[in-house]
């Protein structure tokens, strides 16, 4: 994450503090705490999708201000984020479950109760290993590299960690480590690390140590406003965004193909095109002169998805279904759409076994059960693009 490299295309992406400069390159994952809208990158957003949406100075990034306080949208969205901004980002703790390879995000509140980390026996700089953890109940980061003196003695330990404006690392001295370790926080493991190193290279994007970076092509003509390559849930209204060059290109039509098929071609009379009323199913666009010449394609879906509850004095059963979609998991959340329900310790999401997946249907059970401070219940589906979710209302 913190290795990744882009470079804003317009003014007004935010952050927590303000805006991202225009034309300025950075590295990392914006901090935003977008967990009411399922949009962390790398879990449910892909860094291709990201990284596009970046480069595209009409993209949700720079239209949707996703902060309860300074609110904007072009899309006549009402947000209500906290400790958010940027309508992609990640948080400390989504930061740490990508990096262990873990099936969804697991809070910072949540981790003291996991049952899959053990608290390390040594609590100081002499007890770390690569991938431990630094848990307070309020934040948490991960050791990132460890690097040692001829002697094996430790010279100094990294920490990386989302918590300002984009990811970043710090590098301790042994001493200055035991000193931060002091402020409250506590080192714990992940028991399953040593069955969860599998690793997937993104050398289109970012490059670690022994590969080396390649280069993407972006299409300058046409994206839709959510990335290349990005999910829209049915009934999203689909922005495609044209470049002002169009017509110097010879560009006359907007070609939209479904499943591979031509679905219409629409007369270009504005750069900003809504497409409504999509039908579930896999999407292309390109540009065309009306002739032989096309622009290059860019893609979206367009995902189904139902969830609904049944209730009764003895239990209470959740289904879900996608023509186009796996079901995942799945948690509750507050009107505001923070995962719920507040004060149970435990973890409070649920990975759907093969069993539950094939039947469309889970019995939920405690702790994962209604309450009223958590009235939704959120089903996150995936798709080959990323995850998105679908919610019902448990207590009216």
């Amino acid at each position: 994450m913190k290795n990744v490299v882009w470079k804003t295309a317009a003014k007004g992406m935010p952050f927590n503090e303000g805006f991202f400069k225009d034309n300025t390159e950075y590295c990392g994952i914006p901090y935003s705490n977008v967990l009411a809208y399922n949009q962390h990158v790398f879990l449910d957003v892909s860094i291709e999708t990201f990284v596009t949406a970046v480069h595209n100075p009409r993209s949700v990034l720079y239209t949707e201000n996703v902060s309860k306080t300074n609110s904007k949208s072009s899309l006549g969205r009402k947000y209500n984020g906290v400790g958010s901004a940027c309508y992609y980002g990640s948080t400390c703790s989504y930061l740490v479950t990508y990096a262990l390879g873990l099936p969804f995000g697991i809070l910072a509140s949540e981790f003291p109760y996991w049952d899959e980390v053990e608290v390390v026996d040594i609590q100081n700089s002499r007890g770390v290993k690569l991938a431990d953890i630094l848990s307070s109940g309020y934040h948490v980061s991960l050791i990132t590299d460890i690097k040692r003196h001829a002697d094996g003695t430790i010279s100094t330990i990294t920490i990386t960690e989302n918590a300002n404006m984009t990811t970043s690392s710090t590098e301790f001295t042994p001493a200055q480590f035991d000193e931060y370790l002091s402020t409250g926080y506590t080192i714990v493991r992940y028991k399953n690390i040593e069955n969860n190193l599998e690793y997937t290279p993104y050398t289109d994007f970012v490059a670690v140590e022994g590969e080396v970076l390649g280069c993407y092509a972006f299409n300058e003509d046409v994206c839709p406003n959510y990335g290349n390559r990005s999910n829209y849930v049915e009934g999203d209204t689909v922005v495609i965004n044209i470049t002002k060059d169009y017509s110097k290109k010879g560009y006359r039509y907007l070609n939209v193909y479904k499943d591979n098929n031509l679905l219409f071609c629409r007369e270009i009379s504005s750069i900003d095109i809504c497409l409504e009323g999509l039908p579930y199913g896999d999407y292309k666009v390109c540009l065309t002169d009306g002739h032989n010449r096309t622009s290059e394609y860019s893609f979206f879906k367009v995902v189904n998805m139902s969830v609904s509850l049944s209730r009764n004095d003895q239990q209470s059963i959740v289904y879900f279904a996608s023509e186009n979609a796996k079901p995942l998991y799945y948690d509750f959340c507050e009107d505001n759409g923070q995962k719920g329900p507040r004060g149970v310790k435990g973890i409070l999401s649920h990975l759907l076994t093969s069993t539950e997946i094939s039947d469309g249907m889970a019995v939920l059970t405690p702790p994962l059960i209604p309450t009223e401070s958590a009235p939704f219940i959120k089903v996150h589906f995936e798709t080959e693009y990323g995850r998105t979710a679908k919610t019902a209302r448990i207590f009216e």
